[in-house]
């Protein structure tokens, strides 16, 4: 450009360096500078527009037409409505675009301009510029790319990705977080906790938002809400967003559903519960079983000797009298050595269902009275008073009467054994709606508490009372409770405690009504002070 010739020589030389920083300043950014005169369509083009579109001046027509050739095709129609449009409209013209460069590539070009207008409001001709923006479109293609595949890799993951400004409003959910609170994008864009989980969920997530914050590191959290009528535990993995200044604008967070392995850790914990229940109580009846199988040692040594020197007396020779002491002696230890063996037996066929009952009508009077004499010895050998306290009326059941006078008799036996000598024992019968309920009590040693649960099992004995037992395998109550069990009655035990006696209550079914009968007076237990028995009054 050639100054005017008027202008001052200072004046011209600030206009020569003037142009000569735009003109390098025009290089630098890769811009070129352009003219349109839409009258005649003559295009003037600074240097750096040839060098862009790759053409030289014998190359390019200079006129609009020729300009809109090098557009790429695809954006060639856009192109044009955009700066028709600006040239109507008085308006800029700023549209980015690809190019075709002459001898083949593509380049992305931001062209911006404006026309001029003439008095008459008609547009003379167009100004402006270009510029090759290439590495800018392919850095922003790069980098919706890595846009595009980080949320594809979000989406598609099965935990709840989110972030949420300092007011807690989120503004980054996956697909996962919407499905999860049953959202659209649109509907959850800055939503809130309250909003989303209700207030009491909120509390206790922006408690741990808070902590985030606080510590300024990354943590995690068991969160649970109930969300659509389903309860749900999330492991959240929370970390804060910095700024390049360095400072938080953002909580950042991952979630994963961990609702079934908590109910699986509940499960196995559960399980090993039951697993080491069981694994105690096989412990405890192994511990049993070795007690018993001293006992049953020990009770069965018991009978062996004085058996052994009887022989040994008979052997030596004895008078009659004394021969019929020996002998008396040696059936009484036989009779308890049969006595725990039948027990054993009963209680092996019972546990194996080998037991048949042969159920009859009979009334309770009559099992009472066989029980009783069954347990004559007994209550004489430790001089207790037994009082009998039976019902006017006929008590039917339907049973095997050899079982229940066993049952009978065990109860009475056991009431005997664990009460001291001269105490009390009470057998009582009575009728209680549809059942006929038999009571034996005694003011003997009596059971703690804690050990009423465990006296029906196997090998139970009380221990803090083996001392009063004297002998026996801890079975008998067990026996009681299966024979009852098979007849479709229940047994239960209570003792106010240690020391103040225990009372045993079967109960069992009535037959159905039969016509009167004259009640059978019960036996007599003879006049021996030790073992009273006393009428119930009609």
């Amino acid at each position: 450009m050639t100054p005017a010739p008027d202008l001052p020589a200072p004046a011209t030389e600030r206009l020569r360096e003037s142009e000569e920083q735009l003109r390098l300043a025009l290089e630098a950014s890769d811009t070129g500078v352009w003219t349109w005169d839409l009258g005649t369509d003559a295009v003037t083009w600074s240097p750096e527009c040839y060098r862009i579109h790759g053409l030289t001046e014998e190359e390019f027509d200079g006129t609009g037409a020729g300009f809109f050739q090098c557009v790429h095709p695809d954006d060639r129609e856009r192109v044009e409505r955009t700066v028709r449009a600006a040239s109507e409209s008085r308006g800029r013209y700023d549209c980015e675009f690809r190019i075709l460069r002459h001898g083949g590539g593509v380049l992305w070009v931001a062209n911006r301009g404006r026309a001029t207008y003439g008095a008459a409001g008609r547009p003379l001709r167009m100004v402006g510029t270009i510029t090759d923006v290439t590495q800018r479109k392919r850095a922003e293609e790069e980098l919706q790319r890595a846009r595009s595949l980080l949320q594809a890799v979000i989406d598609g993951s099965t935990a709840l990705v989110f972030a949420k400004d300092l007011e807690g409003r989120y503004f980054l959910t996956n697909q996962g977080w919407l499905d999860f609170v049953g959202l659209s994008a649109e509907q959850a864009a800055g939503i809130t906790d309250e909003e989303a989980f209700g207030p009491e969920v909120a509390a206790r997530v922006q408690a741990n938002d808070r902590r985030v914050l606080e510590t300024g590191e990354q943590l995690a959290f068991e969160e649970s809400a109930m969300v659509r009528g389903r309860s749900v535990t999330y492991l959240s993995s929370k970390f804060p967003l910095t700024g390049p200044d360095g400072r938080v604008y953002a909580i950042c967070g991952v979630s994963a559903d961990i609702t079934e392995l908590k109910r699986t850790q509940a499960a196995l914990a559960a399980r090993e519960q039951e697993l080491q229940t069981l694994t105690n109580a096989l412990s405890e009846q192994d511990r049993r079983k070795d007690e018993f199988l001293a006992t049953l040692s020990h009770e069965l040594r018991n009978p062996l000797a004085p058996l052994r020197n009887g022989l040994a007396v008979l052997r030596m020779g004895c008078s009659q009298d004394q021969a019929a002491k020996v002998l008396g002696m040696m059936d009484r230890q036989l009779g308890l050595m049969v006595h725990l063996v039948d027990d054993l037996l009963d209680l092996s066929r019972v546990s194996r269902g080998k037991i048949t009952l042969r159920p009859e009508r009979l009334t309770v009077r009559e099992v009472v009275d066989a029980a009783v004499e069954a347990c004559r010895p007994a209550i004489h050998a430790k001089e207790h008073a037994l009082e009998v306290n039976l019902p006017a009326e006929p008590l039917e059941v339907q049973g095997d009467r050899t079982r229940l006078v066993q049952v009978l008799s065990n109860l009475l036996t056991n009431a005997a054994k664990y009460t001291d000598a001269g105490g009390r024992l009470y057998l009582t019968a009575a009728r209680e709606g549809g059942q006929a309920v038999l009571r034996v009590a005694d003011n003997g040693v009596g059971i703690a508490p804690e050990l009423l649960p465990t006296i029906w099992d196997m090998f139970s004995q009380v221990r803090e009372t083996l001392d009063k037992a004297q002998g026996g395998l801890g079975i008998g109550l067990s026996l009681v409770r299966k024979l009852v069990e098979m007849h479709g009655g229940t047994v239960a035990a209570e003792s106010p405690g240690l020391g103040r006696g225990s009372t045993f209550t079967v109960r069992l079914q009535l037959a159905e009504a039969v016509h009167p009968r004259t009640e059978v007076p019960p036996a007599a237990l003879g006049s021996d002070p030790a073992l009273r028995l006393a009428p119930v009054q009609p």
